[in-house]
């Protein structure tokens, strides 16, 4: 459907860094979670100890963050507007699931580790420290 397309040309393959950012951002938190945390995304097979190392460590939810720059890249590699309306809905939708639920479940869990941690380490956007 031409409606929602657009045309960018050869610049379409600017979406090949997102995609590989999107995708290190799923597996590299994946891998602490087995390797650190004992555990799996999943939870059915959650960490049983809090993962603060990684990407963990500049933000507190690097996995969803890897989803919407995955889908994000794949809107601009296929000059796909659908795709970025989708990202928007699914970013509104992990927002609220961590919010209302998962900060929460996890004060829950780990109590003052995991306070400390929340406290210190941002959601979604990393801290940027300016160094003179």
């Amino acid at each position: 459907m031409k409606l929602l397309t657009y045309e960018i040309g050869i610049l379409r393959f600017i979406g090949i860094f997102p995609i590989s950012m999107g995708i290190t951002f799923c597996i590299w938190p994946t891998w602490n979670f087995i390797s650190m945390g004992k555990g799996t995304p999943s939870s059915y097979y959650s960490p049983k100890v809090l993962v603060t190392k990684g990407l963990y460590k500049v933000i507190r939810n690097p996995m969803y963050v890897g989803i919407i720059l995955l889908i994000f890249g794949e809107g601009i590699l296929f000059e796909s507007s659908i795709l970025f309306i989708y990202t928007i809905i699914l970013w509104l939708i992990f927002h609220l699931w961590v919010v209302y639920y998962k900060e929460s479940t996890l004060k829950k869990k780990f109590g003052i580790e995991y306070e400390n941690y929340y406290k210190a380490v941002p959601r979604w956007i990393p801290k940027i420290k300016i160094r003179r």
